[in-house]
């Protein structure tokens, strides 16, 4: 009878190893996964270029480009205008009762996919500037033409 409960045992021990080394392998992919994402993140993260621009004055923009920005101009909006050489990106903010904003520009740069832009419309802090009549801030950003899409953020 002794023999037969070390058979049990040894069977046990050995069913328990198996157990344990699959475990172990499990364990190994699972790490090894891991890796492989964070080096998609730094993939990603080295294919993001900054984009040298050039904030564009209204006199410096295409005539065709004012028109759009003018019909546009009354309510927030966010357009792209191309030519073979350059691309105008445009956000406006919409009608402002106060005078004193400014739009800034936090980023531009683009990635195999896409352009992004992230902008934002800066008050005057303390008491709000009244002024007659009304303003209409905007941004008009120029780059060389990246034939991507543009992604505001």
């Amino acid at each position: 009878m002794w023999k037969k409960e070390k058979r049990i045992l040894l069977l046990l021990f050995t069913a328990a190893g198996i157990c344990l080394a699959g475990c172990g392998n499990s364990a190994a992919g699972w790490f090894h996964t891991e890796k492989t994402i964070a080096s998609v993140d730094e993939q990603e993260a080295e294919q993001r270029i900054d984009l040298d621009f050039t904030v564009c004055e209204e006199e410096r923009l295409p005539d065709e480009l004012l028109e759009i920005i003018e019909g546009k101009k009354a309510a927030p909006f966010k357009l792209t205008f191309t030519t073979r050489e350059y691309m105008y990106i445009v956000v406006g903010y919409g009608a402002r009762q106060r005078g004193g904003c400014s739009v800034t520009v936090n980023s531009l740069y683009r990635t195999s996919q896409a352009v992004y832009i992230d902008t934002n419309l800066i008050g005057i802090e303390g008491e709000p500037i009244q002024i007659d009549g009304i303003t209409y801030p905007y941004v008009a950003v120029k780059c060389e033409n990246q034939n991507l899409p543009v992604v505001y953020e």
